[in-house]
């Protein structure tokens, strides 16, 4: 049990004991944030900051308080007037980059402060680690390769920086490259599953699942409960037409946790990949009687679909939400089920089963939005912001929210938006089609052509050219 009171009093001892040292106020600090007494703990971290003005974690937790309060540029002061005292504080610098991203920073923006936490601290791995990722969020393969290739050569000693390398060049399609990459990792640390479950999965991408599965089957004698290693053995054995081996892993993960529905809905999968569509619901079904089934309704609704049986996976849907009400999980999941059928009220009304299970499931809001907004329906733009507020600075959340604005006839604000959307994720056609449809809704012709002729450039890399086609005719010539 949280004996809180206890955990004062505790704290006390140790404030008398270093009076002058900011860590008790600190501790107090977070006791108090449990108790929900956010006033008093803001005093708290106040005091901790007092005594040591380049404190971190009172810095941080203050910030944090400011951001709840919907206060993100007070929120940016604190970093700030911590790196003036302490420039190169590495958590400091990642902190106000991650906050300029979270409150609608650009691209370019995040990746200056970013860059400016590596070049202050040269020898971590960590900023480099988060530039490669600020990359892969916005879907800027190219940079994101380059800043893994830089970081691999900065710090060659570092495991964690190849195996970010290997991912990187997968992602970006490069499996050979990769291949290289995760050799490296199993000849420095031959006693680490990290390069084997690596290497197999980009000898996966690059067809030669036999030598993937000798690398899985390594990954696993080093580490059996990885689920990565299980993964991929998995998918390898289904390369290769050997269903047995697959179940195998599955059965192996039942025996280890056996009261665990894990093993049994990996089981299920493997006889969803097959259509083996009768064995998937019997395994299934044994894994709704373990604890936390979690995906299991979901795979076993699927497969009952799958198998012809509509009527008793729809039986089977009611029940479960009946006897289940607070599976949120389930009720997202028919809510996508009813949407990929164009069912869009019954859509509506699954994901809004899940909000008032969970307000602030930003998927869930991003939906609901979406839903009324396609529909003309009042209410979007409202949850929409909820949407992006609980998952700051997702692109997709972002274009939700542009899209209820401009259903709301708020275009001026919908085209700022967009703007953020293609400008973190500037490399998806999607986003700057949207902006050109937004700018030639507010008469913008001038503004919608470039960003038409972009999307023009791309050729068959992009599947919407008729309607880029269309538009660019609307736009008129220059």
């Amino acid at each position: 049990s949280r004996d809180l009171t206890g955990a004062l009093k505790a704290i006390d001892a140790i404030e008398r004991k270093q009076p002058a040292s900011p860590i008790a106020a600190n501790l107090r600090g977070r006791v108090l944030l449990q108790r929900r007494d956010l006033a008093a703990a803001r005093q708290s971290f106040e005091q901790a900051l007092a005594k040591d003005p380049k404190f971190y974690p009172a810095v941080a937790s203050l910030a944090g308080l400011d951001v709840l309060d919907d206060k993100p540029e007070a929120a940016r002061a604190r970093f700030e007037a911590l790196l003036k005292l302490d420039p190169k504080n590495l958590r400091a610098l990642l902190a106000l980059a991650e906050l300029k991203a979270r409150s609608g920073g650009s691209h370019d923006e995040v990746t200056r402060l970013i860059d400016a936490a590596v070049k202050a601290n040269p020898g971590s791995a960590l900023p480099r680690i988060a530039l490669i990722d600020h990359h892969l969020a916005g879907k800027d393969l190219k940079a994101a390769l380059a800043a893994a290739q830089a970081a691999a050569v900065a710090l060659p000693a570092s495991v964690e920086l190849i195996d970010k390398l290997g991912r990187t060049q997968l992602a970006a399609g490069s499996a050979e490259q990769a291949i290289t990459s995760f050799g490296k990792i199993t000849s420095m640390r031959a006693d680490s599953p990290v390069g084997y479950v690596g290497l197999g999965e980009a000898q996966l991408a690059a067809q030669d699942a036999e030598s993937a599965s000798k690398n899985f089957k390594r990954a696993l004698e080093l580490a059996p409960e990885s689920p990565a290693a299980q993964r991929g053995a998995i998918g390898a054995a289904l390369q290769l037409k050997r269903p047995q081996q697959a179940l195998a892993v599955a059965r192996d993960i039942q025996t280890r946790h056996a009261e665990a529905a894990r093993g049994f809905v990996v089981e299920g999968d493997i006889e969803i990949t097959q259509k083996h569509w009768e064995p998937a619901i019997a395994v299934l079904r044994k894994a709704l009687t373990k604890a936390d089934p979690a995906q299991a309704p979901a795979r076993l609704h699927f497969a009952l679909v799958q198998a012809a049986r509509a009527a008793e996976a729809a039986r089977f849907a009611d029940g479960w939400v009946k006897d289940h009400p607070n599976d949120a999980l389930f009720l997202f999941y028919l809510g996508d089920v009813a949407l990929s059928q164009n069912n869009l009220a019954l859509a509506q009304q699954r994901y809004e089963a899940v909000l008032k299970l969970q307000p602030g499931h930003a998927l869930a809001l991003n939906n609901t939005a979406w839903l009324l907004a396609r529909q003309n329906k009042p209410g979007a733009v409202a949850l929409a912001e909820r949407a992006v507020k609980a998952a700051p600075g997702q692109p997709a959340l972002l274009d939700t929210l542009a899209l209820a604005l401009a259903g709301e006839n708020q275009l001026a604000r919908a085209i700022e938006v967009q703007k953020t959307v293609v400008a973190r994720a500037p490399t998806v056609p999607a986003f700057r089609l949207n902006l050109a449809r937004l700018y030639l809704q507010s008469g913008a012709k001038a503004l919608a052509r470039p960003e038409l002729e972009k999307l023009a450039r791309l050729g068959p890399d992009f599947a919407g050219q008729d309607e880029v086609a269309r538009l660019l005719a609307s736009a008129g010539s220059r």
